[in-house]
């Protein structure tokens, strides 16, 4: 791992002065975070001083990747402790933190990421297209909100926001394979596997644009053995709604927590193949989020949570026009 503090005078290393690091992802948000502990002292003399600023910015690699590239968000300096605590996110917080209104007529999602971007500075990279319009209403609304609300009502797939370094991407999420297996003996360290119906949905009530009920759809297997549990679909304009009726349904929510050696392609949003023979974890698993520890030994870990579905933040903001 290294890492480096960049500002208007350059880039200084400061990696051996790093005790630990700890860097997070999450599907449902674009904005990773990355906190730091340094070695900073105002009685030890052979501690060297570092000016870390807000607003400065941050860079970790590991190996030849660059894992982590954004802004020094918070600090922490503490007379009782020789470490100087900080607190980064990467450029996702600027979809988070910043909200407009825009009223959009038959226009691409792509086309929406551009103008919101151009609006705001943000450096865009490699933006997934459809060939699908959208007309909506967005009202005071989140940029972040408003991209994803803009691939969802496009019906053209599964998307994810992130950032590599400074620049957007809108990738197809679940598409990318981590370039290396886990393993038992291998690099696998230790799995759990959790089951839950807290997010289970087995029956949708389909009302048409007069609020009619036309339909009901649901997993008669799962109503029967756990009881119902429902949600409303609203057809919109006269588009064929079984697709997307049938994509809300949701059956057991079943967790795994992976915990490995640590490897830079395992990322939120990646594919990656598992086999151990404990919990009977065997096959592809789409990773819902990620953690990849530092510690003061060196030694880099990572926490994984998996799914057997590829979800994704599935958004809806906005009004539709009348």
């Amino acid at each position: 791992m290294e890492v480096y503090i960049i500002n208007k005078n350059g880039s200084v290393k400061i990696s051996e002065l790093v005790v630990n690091a700890t860097l997070d992802g999450e599907y449902r948000n674009c904005c990773r975070t990355l906190d730091l502990s340094i070695l900073n002292s105002p009685w030890d003399k052979a501690i060297p001083k570092v000016n870390i600023e807000l607003g400065y910015n941050i860079k970790l690699t590991e190996g030849n990747t660059t894992l982590f590239y954004g802004v020094v968000w918070s600090k922490d300096k503490n007379t009782d402790t020789n470490t100087l605590e900080i607190g980064c996110k990467d450029f996702g917080i600027y979809l988070n933190k910043n909200s407009y209104s825009y009223k959009f007529n038959n226009i691409k999602p792509q086309d929406v990421v551009k103008r919101v971007c151009n609006d705001f500075g943000i450096k865009i990279g490699n933006i997934a297209t459809t060939s699908k319009s959208i007309t909506r209403n967005f009202i005071n609304c989140n940029l972040y909100d408003i991209i994803m609300s803009s691939y969802k009502l496009s019906n053209s797939g599964k998307y994810m926001a992130i950032f590599r370094e400074n620049k957007l991407d809108i990738i197809k999420k679940g598409e990318v394979y981590a370039s290396k297996q886990i393993l038992t003996g291998v690099n696998l360290i230790s799995s759990s596997v959790s089951e839950s119906l807290d997010e289970m949905v087995n029956r949708i009530k389909v009302f048409n644009k007069d609020d009619k009920l036309i339909d009901t759809i649901e997993n008669k297997n799962d109503v029967s053995l756990y009881g119902i549990l429902s949600e409303v679909y609203k057809q919109r304009d006269d588009s064929n709604y079984k697709t997307e009726a049938k994509s809300k349904l949701q059956s057991i929510d079943r967790k795994i927590k992976v915990s490995n050696l640590g490897d830079p392609t395992f990322i939120t949003g990646k594919v990656v193949i598992v086999e151990e023979p404990y919990t009977k974890l065997k096959g592809k698993f789409y990773i819902d989020a990620d953690t990849h520890t530092w510690d003061s030994n060196s030694i880099y870990k990572n926490s994984i949570t998996l799914n057997f579905q590829n979800l994704w933040d599935e958004k809806e903001s906005g009004s539709e026009v009348k």
